[in-house]
C-alpha cells in the first residue's frame, strides 16, 4: 500500500538509492497505488542526493501532471538537484514557480537558487536574490552570505564581496572559515595585497578557527606585493599550528618567491617540501624554474630540470 511504499522510498532517499526509488515509483504506477506528495518528495530528494537532476525534474513533472498539491519540500529538492547539475536557469524557474503555487520560499529555497547562480558564475543574479531575500524578510544564514561572496569573487565586483561582511554583522550572522576565505580570495583576485594583509589580521583576531585554505589564500595574496617574507612567515605559522599547507600552500609560497626575485628561497622551499615528505608538483618546479631563469641562474635551472626528468615531470 501507499504507506509501505512511502517507507521504502524514504529509505532509498536516506541511502541515496536514486535508481531504486525510481523503480519503486514505477512499480507503484503499475500496481495503481496512488502516489502522494510525500512519495514524490522522497524520490526527488533521492535523485538530488545522487546528483541526478534530470531524473529529479522528471519526478517533479509527474507530480505536477497528477495535480498533487505541492509543498515547499519537493520544490527545494528539485532546485537543489538543478543546482548540483549546474542548471541555474532551471533552478530559478522552479524558485519563481513557488509563488505560482502560493508557496513561500524559505532559507533552503533561497540558498539552493543562489548557489545555482553562484556555481554558474551568475553573480548579478546571486546578488539580486540576496537582496530579494532581505526584502522578503527571509532569514539568511552563513551559507547564504558565503555563496554570495564567492559568486562575486568568481565573476563579479570584488568590492561587493567584502560589503557582504558588514551586512552579516547587521544580521548577527557569524562568519565561518569559508566566509573569510571568500573575502581573502576577493582581495587576492583584485591584486590588492595590502587589503588582503589587513583582512588577514581581522581574520586572525576573529574567534573562528582558521584552516589551511585560509592560510593558503593569504599566501597567494602576498604574490602581487612581492611579500615573500610574509608568505614564509604564514607558512611557518601553519606548521606551528599543525596545519598541513599541502602542495597548494608550498607551491604558492614558491610562486611568491619567484615573483619577488628570491630564487634561493624558492630552491630552499623545494628542499623544505622534500623534508616534509611532500613531493613537489609540476607547478612547484615550474615556479622555481622561473625564479632561477629571472636571475640567470642557469646551473640551478639545469639542476631542477634534471630532478624533474628523474621524477618524469618534464
Amino acid at each position: 500500500d501507499v504507506i509501505t511504499c512511502n517507507a521504502a522510498i524514504s529509505a532509498c532517499e536516506k541511502g541515496v538509492q536514486w535508481q531504486r526509488s525510481l523503480d519503486l515509483l514505477l512499480d507503484m504506477q503499475e500496481r495503481r497505488v496512488a502516489m502522494d506528495i510525500v512519495v514524490c518528495s522522497a524520490a526527488i530528494s533521492a535523485c538530488e542526493k545522487g546528483g541526478r537532476w534530470k531524473e529529479a525534474l522528471s519526478v517533479f513533472s509527474q507530480m505536477q501532471r497528477r495535480r498533487l498539491r505541492p509543498s515547499v519540500v519537493p520544490f527545494n529538492a528539485a532546485i537543489s538537484a538543478c543546482q548540483k547539475g549546474v542548471q541555474w536557469q532551471d533552478s530559478l524557474d522552479l524558485f519563481y514557480a513557488l509563488e505560482q503555487h502560493r508557496l513561500k520560499p524559505d532559507t533552503i529555497s533561497f540558498n539552493a537558487a543562489i548557489s545555482a547562480c553562484g556555481d554558474a558564475k551568475r553573480w548579478q543574479e546571486s546578488l539580486d536574490m540576496f537582496r530579494d531575500m532581505h526584502q522578503r524578510r527571509t532569514a539568511a544564514d552563513v551559507n547564504t552570505c558565503t555563496v554570495v561572496m564567492s559568486a562575486c569573487v568568481d565573476g563579479g565586483p570584488w568590492q561587493q564581496a567584502l560589503r557582504v561582511l558588514p551586512e552579516m554583522h547587521q544580521m548577527r550572522i557569524a562568519p565561518s572559515a569559508f566566509t573569510y576565505n571568500a573575502g581573502l580570495s576577493a582581495c587576492e583576485s583584485s591584486d590588492r595585497w595590502q587589503d588582503a594583509c589587513a583582512f588577514w589580521e581581522m581574520v586572525r583576531n576573529s574567534r573562528v578557527e582558521q584552516d589551511a585554505t585560509n592560510y593558503n589564500a593569504a599566501i597567494v595574496a602576498c604574490r602581487t606585493g612581492k611579500q615573500w617574507q610574509r608568505s614564509l612567515e604564514l607558512l611557518s605559522e601553519m606548521e606551528r599550528e599543525a596545519l598541513d599547507p599541502g602542495i597548494i600552500g608550498y607551491s604558492a609560497a614558491i610562486s611568491v618567491c619567484d615573483h619577488s626575485g628570491q630564487w634561493q628561497r624558492a630552491l630552499a622551499m623545494l628542499a623544505h617540501m622534500r623534508l616534509r615528505n611532500k613531493d613537489p608538483s609540476e607547478i612547484s618546479y615550474n615556479s622555481a624554474l622561473t625564479a632561477c631563469d629571472r636571475c640567470d641562474k642557469w646551473q640551478a635551472t639545469l639542476s631542477i630540470l634534471a630532478e624533474m626528468r628523474q621524477r618524469q615531470l618534464e
